[in-house]
């Protein structure tokens, strides 16, 4: 999953905020079952069609409704039962099981700074699933979508789109972090390959940014939890026929993000798939900071997490 959706199995595409506020307010099922829908077509290059389209979408409209209904669940239920029993619940509804390593290593109070790979789909899931944290804030692209699902929105920190109004959401995350608050940070700030079935997982750490430097430095404090997920990718859906359709390698990897997403809401592909998290060992930021920039503390943490890639390696990666 691309952008900001981390929480959920497929990217989404965003018509303007009023429209979404607007067609909310009197169906909330009808407008996030469009606005998959949408995404779905873009991910397939579909996005302009006009001749047969009405044909297409109906093909699309099951699996984009069913999402829409499983993510308003998610969101009611955080409100009811919190974040990680709510997002352990979505999980299972989609894989058969879940391998943790070195929970012991997020430190249950004081400030966290969850230092993620991001390869897609339900890795955001198993971080809350995860994590023996209730207070985890992820670090988002500001969506509108998001935001209409109240008890998301109110425990993510939005990132401007314009450069220029960024330096709000460092200061609010590193005040979080000093109150004692865990936050969840993808620095890549796009979806990265899954080490368990992709090659170039070690490669795109290189891509991370140095943001999560700048985090440490104003958070003197607090804790860095290296965390690699893997096993997120369904690996038929990178070589399923329809991906062929795109000739890009991103944009293939699209559609199988879509496919595999109406697969996994469904439930058909549950039990093929078995998801691995691991928090390494913890890394004080007064350590990091003493190392020197902003891109020095990144560096130091992606070499942490570099042999924790290593052992969610498969031997036969995919070269997609």
């Amino acid at each position: 999953m691309r952008g900001a959706l981390k929480l959920l199995p497929v990217s989404i595409i965003i018509p303007p905020s009023f429209m979404v506020a607007d067609a909310w307010i009197s169906n909330p099922v009808d407008t996030l079952t469009r606005i998959n829908l949408q995404d779905m077509l873009d991910n397939f290059g579909l996005s302009h069609l006009q001749r047969g389209r009405g044909v297409i979408e109906r093909l699309f409209w099951l699996p984009a409704q069913l999402l829409a209904r499983q993510v308003i669940r998610f969101d009611q239920r955080i409100g009811e039962v919190g974040l990680a029993n709510a997002a352990r619940e979505l999980l299972f509804q989609y894989i058969a099981h879940l391998d943790v390593m070195g929970a012991e290593n997020v430190p249950t109070n004081g400030g966290v700074i969850l230092a993620a790979n991001h390869p897609g789909m339900v890795d955001t899931l198993a971080c809350f699933t995860a994590t023996p944290r209730e207070d985890v804030h992820p670090v988002s692209m500001d969506r509108p979508f998001v935001r209409v699902l109240p008890h998301i929105a109110e425990r993510t920190f939005w990132v401007s789109q314009n450069p220029n109004e960024r330096l709000i959401v460092v200061r609010q995350v590193a005040r979080f972090l000093q109150q004692g608050g865990a936050v969840l940070i993808c620095p890549a700030g796009q979806i990265e390959p899954d080490p368990a079935v992709m090659s170039g997982a070690l490669e795109s750490l290189a891509s991370w940014s140095d943001s999560l430097g700048l985090f440490v430095r104003l958070a003197p404090h607090s804790v860095i939890v290296p965390t690699v997920v893997s096993g997120v990718i369904y690996e038929p859906s990178l070589h399923h026929p329809l991906t062929r359709l795109r000739r890009e390698k991103k944009d293939r990897e699209r559609v199988a993000a879509t496919i595999q997403a109406a697969l996994q809401s469904s439930g058909w592909i549950k039990n093929r798939m078995r998801v691995k998290i691991e928090f390494g060992a913890p890394m004080p930021a007064a350590d990091l900071i003493s190392l020197g920039d902003a891109t020095m503390i990144t560096r130091a943490v992606t070499d942490a997490i570099k042999p924790i890639i290593a052992r969610h390696q498969c031997p036969a990666s995919s070269n997609l």
